[in-house]
């Protein structure tokens, strides 16, 4: 296990996607570090992250990310996005930091 921070606005499915690349890894995440899928993190909160893929995960999606620089976060109305669809339906939001909101 890997040890990373929590940053503003980050929840447990904001970093499912972001280290596993799949929302269904939420679950992965709640097991090893003994919380619960409504639990609220503060920034600078360390959560525990598998170093090899959970099972849930969408391995492609998760180095995508990582090669990109990309930190997954909710957004709010002070980080407005631009929503950006894919040929395989996929639909993500970004912007000029490289966040990307569910």
């Amino acid at each position: 296990m890997i040890s990373v921070q929590v940053i503003d606005r980050q929840n447990l499915i904001d970093l499912a996607i972001q280290y596993y690349g799949s929302a269904a890894a939420v679950i992965d995440l709640c097991i090893d570090n003994n919380l619960e899928l409504d639990d609220q993190l503060p920034a600078g909160t360390m959560i525990l992250i598998q170093e090899t893929y959970p099972d849930t995960a969408d391995p492609e999606f998760a180095d995508y990310i990582k090669a990109n620089g990309i930190q997954i976060v909710g957004m709010s109305d002070d980080t407005p996005g631009t929503a950006l669809g894919t040929n395989d339906d996929e639909f993500i939001i970004t912007n000029e930091n490289k966040y990307i909101s569910e």
